[in-house]
């Protein structure tokens, strides 16, 4: 938990926190798993195309929050 704040906080993610999250998921990865399994497809989609959108937002340079943006097209689909 301490890593992923640091790392989202601090934008660049260092090698450090890497390890330190590479620690956690080989630590947890039975019960990630786990929880994956009973988890709806459709939320795992969601997760999927907000990690996506994110890497995007990074690789182009434009900082904003991928879940506002998904938010907005989700709604005008429901509706």
């Amino acid at each position: 938990e301490t890593a992923a704040a640091s790392s989202s906080s601090g934008g660049g993610g260092g090698g450090g926190d890497q390890a330190v999250i590479r620690g956690y998921a080989q630590r947890y990865l039975r019960e990630i798993i786990d929880m994956l399994d009973v988890v709806p497809r459709q939320m795992l989609l969601i997760f999927k195309m907000n990690d996506c959108l994110r890497h995007l937002d990074m690789a182009l340079g434009c900082p904003g929050n991928p879940l506002v943006t998904a938010g907005r097209y989700a709604s005008r689909r429901v509706l």
